[in-house]
Protein backbone atom coordinates (compact mmCIF):
# COMPACT_ATOMS: atom_id res chain seq x y z
CA UNK A 1 0.00 0.00 0.00
CA UNK A 2 1.35 3.18 -0.65
CA UNK A 3 1.31 6.11 1.64
CA UNK A 4 -1.74 8.45 1.23
CA UNK A 5 -2.18 11.68 3.62
CA UNK A 6 -5.94 11.58 2.67
CA UNK A 7 -6.72 7.77 4.18
CA UNK A 8 -7.58 6.89 7.81
CA UNK A 9 -6.85 4.47 10.11
CA UNK A 10 -9.47 3.46 11.82
CA UNK A 11 -9.02 2.98 15.47
CA UNK A 12 -10.63 0.40 18.05
CA UNK A 13 -12.95 2.13 19.82
CA UNK A 14 -14.22 4.01 16.14
CA UNK A 15 -14.72 -0.12 14.62
CA UNK A 16 -16.99 -0.78 18.03
CA UNK A 17 -18.78 2.63 17.74
CA UNK A 18 -19.43 1.76 13.96
CA UNK A 19 -20.34 -1.65 14.63
CA UNK A 20 -23.33 -0.56 17.05
CA UNK A 21 -24.31 2.39 14.60
CA UNK A 22 -23.39 4.64 17.20
CA UNK A 23 -24.39 8.56 15.95
CA UNK A 24 -20.71 10.16 15.87
CA UNK A 25 -19.25 6.85 14.89
CA UNK A 26 -21.35 6.74 11.37
CA UNK A 27 -21.51 10.13 10.80
CA UNK A 28 -17.99 10.42 10.59
CA UNK A 29 -17.89 6.86 8.96
CA UNK A 30 -20.72 8.14 6.23
CA UNK A 31 -18.67 11.76 5.44
CA UNK A 32 -15.77 9.59 3.78
CA UNK A 33 -15.20 6.85 1.22
CA UNK A 34 -14.63 3.40 2.43
CA UNK A 35 -12.09 3.39 0.01
CA UNK A 36 -10.40 5.66 1.85
CA UNK A 37 -10.26 4.09 5.25
CA UNK A 38 -7.73 1.24 6.33
CA UNK A 39 -8.10 -1.63 9.20
CA UNK A 40 -5.33 -2.43 10.95
CA UNK A 41 -5.19 -6.46 12.01
CA UNK A 42 -4.19 -4.88 15.46
CA UNK A 43 -7.23 -3.13 15.84
CA UNK A 44 -9.56 -6.26 14.64
CA UNK A 45 -7.56 -8.28 17.05
CA UNK A 46 -8.37 -5.87 19.96
CA UNK A 47 -11.94 -5.60 19.06
CA UNK A 48 -12.60 -9.06 18.82
CA UNK A 49 -10.31 -9.69 22.19
CA UNK A 50 -12.78 -6.89 23.34
CA UNK A 51 -16.07 -8.31 22.57
CA UNK A 52 -15.20 -11.91 23.65
CA UNK A 53 -14.16 -10.60 27.31
CA UNK A 54 -17.30 -7.97 27.43
CA UNK A 55 -20.20 -9.75 25.42
CA UNK A 56 -22.46 -11.01 28.01
CA UNK A 57 -24.42 -13.59 26.36
CA UNK A 58 -23.19 -15.87 23.71
CA UNK A 59 -26.27 -14.71 21.31
CA UNK A 60 -24.42 -11.19 22.23
CA UNK A 61 -20.82 -12.35 21.15
CA UNK A 62 -21.98 -13.35 17.71
CA UNK A 63 -23.74 -10.48 16.75
CA UNK A 64 -21.08 -8.07 17.84
CA UNK A 65 -18.56 -10.79 15.91
CA UNK A 66 -21.40 -10.68 12.66
CA UNK A 67 -21.40 -7.06 12.86
CA UNK A 68 -17.30 -6.71 13.21
CA UNK A 69 -17.28 -9.09 10.04
CA UNK A 70 -19.99 -7.13 7.95
CA UNK A 71 -18.26 -3.77 8.86
CA UNK A 72 -14.67 -5.04 8.22
CA UNK A 73 -16.25 -7.16 4.45
CA UNK A 74 -17.75 -3.66 3.20
CA UNK A 75 -14.88 -1.59 3.96
CA UNK A 76 -12.57 -4.00 1.59
CA UNK A 77 -15.28 -4.43 -0.96
CA UNK A 78 -15.20 -1.12 -1.41
CA UNK A 79 -11.80 -0.64 -2.04
CA UNK A 80 -10.14 -0.27 1.76
CA UNK A 81 -7.48 -1.48 2.67
CA UNK A 82 -6.67 -4.10 5.82
CA UNK A 83 -3.38 -3.62 7.22
CA UNK A 84 -0.95 -6.11 8.63
CA UNK A 85 2.47 -4.98 11.18
CA UNK A 86 5.06 -4.42 8.81
CA UNK A 87 9.33 -3.78 9.36
CA UNK A 88 8.50 -0.45 8.35
CA UNK A 89 5.88 -0.06 10.79
CA UNK A 90 8.21 -1.67 14.00
CA UNK A 91 10.99 0.71 12.92
CA UNK A 92 8.44 3.45 13.80
CA UNK A 93 7.18 1.95 16.96
CA UNK A 94 10.40 1.98 18.07
CA UNK A 95 9.94 5.77 18.35
CA UNK A 96 6.20 5.45 19.79
CA UNK A 97 6.95 2.90 22.56
CA UNK A 98 9.13 5.24 24.47
CA UNK A 99 7.08 8.84 23.88
CA UNK A 100 5.88 10.10 26.45
CA UNK A 101 2.94 11.54 27.37
CA UNK A 102 0.72 9.18 26.11
CA UNK A 103 -2.12 8.82 28.45
CA UNK A 104 -5.72 7.45 28.36
CA UNK A 105 -8.48 8.34 31.16
CA UNK A 106 -9.16 5.02 32.74
CA UNK A 107 -12.63 4.64 34.57
CA UNK A 108 -11.92 5.71 37.65
CA UNK A 109 -11.08 9.20 36.24
CA UNK A 110 -7.18 8.53 36.44
CA UNK A 111 -4.66 9.27 33.94
CA UNK A 112 -2.65 6.38 32.57
CA UNK A 113 0.14 6.05 29.98
CA UNK A 114 -1.63 3.63 26.86
CA UNK A 115 -0.50 0.51 26.31
CA UNK A 116 2.17 -0.79 23.93
CA UNK A 117 -0.58 -2.36 20.97
CA UNK A 118 -2.26 1.23 20.86
CA UNK A 119 1.32 2.77 20.56
CA UNK A 120 2.23 -0.09 17.61
CA UNK A 121 -1.57 1.75 16.21
CA UNK A 122 0.18 5.11 16.01
CA UNK A 123 3.28 3.63 14.90
CA UNK A 124 0.98 1.98 11.74
CA UNK A 125 -0.69 5.59 10.73
CA UNK A 126 2.97 7.12 10.92
CA UNK A 127 4.60 4.74 9.13
CA UNK A 128 1.91 4.59 6.19
CA UNK A 129 1.10 8.65 6.32
CA UNK A 130 -2.55 7.96 7.29
CA UNK A 131 -4.12 9.97 9.59
CA UNK A 132 -5.41 8.20 12.54
CA UNK A 133 -9.39 7.91 13.75
CA UNK A 134 -10.91 7.21 17.00
CA UNK A 135 -13.01 8.52 20.05
CA UNK A 136 -11.11 11.25 22.07
CA UNK A 137 -9.12 10.43 24.34
CA UNK A 138 -5.46 12.78 26.08
CA UNK A 139 -3.30 10.43 23.95
CA UNK A 140 -4.78 11.64 20.97
CA UNK A 141 -3.73 15.41 21.13
CA UNK A 142 -0.64 14.32 22.42
CA UNK A 143 0.18 11.98 19.30
CA UNK A 144 -0.81 15.41 17.27
CA UNK A 145 1.90 17.39 19.17
CA UNK A 146 3.96 14.98 18.10
CA UNK A 147 3.41 15.59 14.29
CA UNK A 148 0.84 12.27 14.10
CA UNK A 149 -2.25 13.44 12.24
CA UNK A 150 -5.63 12.52 13.90
CA UNK A 151 -9.14 13.15 13.62
CA UNK A 152 -10.74 12.92 16.94
CA UNK A 153 -14.63 11.95 17.32
CA UNK A 154 -16.46 12.98 20.22
CA UNK A 155 -16.94 10.55 22.83
CA UNK A 156 -21.04 8.75 22.66
CA UNK A 157 -23.64 10.38 25.15
CA UNK A 158 -25.86 7.98 26.21
CA UNK A 159 -29.80 8.15 25.07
Amino acid sequence: MTADSNRYLLGPGLLMGLCQKAPHATSWGDSVPQRDCCVSELSLALVRSLIDTGARTKRSEERWHTALNQLVSKILLEGGVAVEVTKDILDKWRHWRLQSPLEFVDPQGQREEVEQDVRLLLATADALNLTYVDYASPYLGQAAEQGLKVIVIDAETAA
